[in-house]
């Protein structure tokens, strides 16, 4: 977890290395679950898979609440989007504080096992915020095409009267 620009928060720059740790640590906890010897670590075999299982679902749904955060906290730092769009403005500033607050615990606990079973529930608010972004971007990305639609038409009528005006 390191900084994000001038935005005040965090992000997971890479991935790559975490995601790899996690599926090494899952092949080998199921190849334990198929050992002669498991009766003995049964118990730490089960807390461990569920806890693996735990960390890569809060993965997916962090990595996929930080795409759609980036995509749209510059859209909303916009004064003419509050202002335009307020009700999905307030919701977007909901999602914010929940980030923020959560890449704050991160960046202060970067032990991510430790961090993705203190008892938070941080599955829980990530999924929580993708909903509410999935609700948020689809309108904004209606209003990004119509935005850009409206820059075309206005570009090509531009064209259209300096053309005129040259004849």
């Amino acid at each position: 977890v390191e900084e994000y620009k001038e935005t005040k928060t965090y992000i997971v720059k890479d991935a790559t290395e975490i995601v790899e740790m996690l599926d090494e640590h899952m092949n080998t906890t199921k190849q334990l679950q198929f050992s002669a010897f498991k009766a003995h670590f049964a118990d730490q075999i089960d807390e461990w898979e569920k806890n693996l299982n735990l960390m890569s679902d809060i993965l997916e749904q962090w990595l996929e609440c930080q795409r759609s955060w980036r995509y749209l906290q510059p859209i909303f730092a916009s004064e003419d989007i509050a202002m335009q769009l307020p009700k999905l403005h307030k919701m977007f500033e909901k999602v914010d504080r929940q980030w923020r607050k959560m890449m704050a615990q991160a960046h202060a606990n970067p032990n991510v096992l430790t961090f993705c079973t203190s008892g938070v529930k941080v599955l829980d608010v990530f999924r929580d915020c993708n909903l509410s972004l999935i609700h948020i971007s689809e309108p904004t990305r209606l209003l990004s095409i119509s935005y850009a639609v409206f820059c075309l038409k206005k570009k090509k009528t531009t064209m259209i009267n300096n053309t005129s005006h040259d004849k």
